[in-house]
């Protein structure tokens, strides 16, 4: 479910469903943004427990976001560059997951993305949030350069939302949703 107007930033980069042949993709990008969390482990017990982590957040997304779905970025007509996974509440769109890999990282790819998708959200009269992990300074910095600012936290994350600037909705929320209960 992505909002219109179909999130793609031209012929270059298109989104589209994540496959079943995608998966092995899908926890390389994971274990490259985790990976290092788990360098004094062996090998094998390291690529178990992010395995074992991956399916575990696969399975959050999927319960805490239903109807929503992962897709892949795609350069060029056969890159795969990365994963957006956004969910589409009521009053905001909700950034559930977006990762670059590393070789593409830097090229304006994840930040077109979300100026599509702040775009399309203020069509709609609704707020872009995401949730970002303390530790994660270099996802911090890319919201708020984009314009996401903090509006709540807990003890590991940030709530940071975007949009609705100027709009005049009543009844529309000032700050960022939690998750769903």
């Amino acid at each position: 479910n992505l909002p219109e107007p179909g999130l793609s930033s031209g012929p270059q980069l298109v989104l589209r469903e994540v496959a079943a042949g995608d998966e092995e993709f899908l926890f390389a990008l994971f274990t490259e943004a985790r990976g290092g969390s788990f360098a004094w482990l062996p090998p094998e017990q390291a690529a178990s427990l992010l395995r074992m982590q991956f399916r575990a957040q696969q399975q959050s997304y999927s319960a805490d976001f239903p109807g929503s779905s992962p897709a892949l970025m795609i350069l060029n007509g056969e890159k795969r560059a990365g994963v957006l996974w956004i969910a589409e509440l009521a009053n905001e769109y909700r950034i559930v997951d977006i990762a670059v890999a590393a070789a593409f990282q830097r090229r304006g790819i994840g930040s077109s993305l979300v100026r599509e998708l702040l775009a399309a959200a203020h069509l709609k009269g609704k707020a872009v949030c995401a949730s970002v992990a303390k530790t994660n300074a270099g996802s911090l910095l890319f919201h708020k350069r984009l314009g996401f600012r903090i509006c709540g936290e807990d003890a590991v994350s940030y709530q940071l939302r975007a949009g609705l600037k100027g709009l005049e909705k009543p009844g529309l929320p000032e700050e960022c949703s939690t998750l769903p209960d």
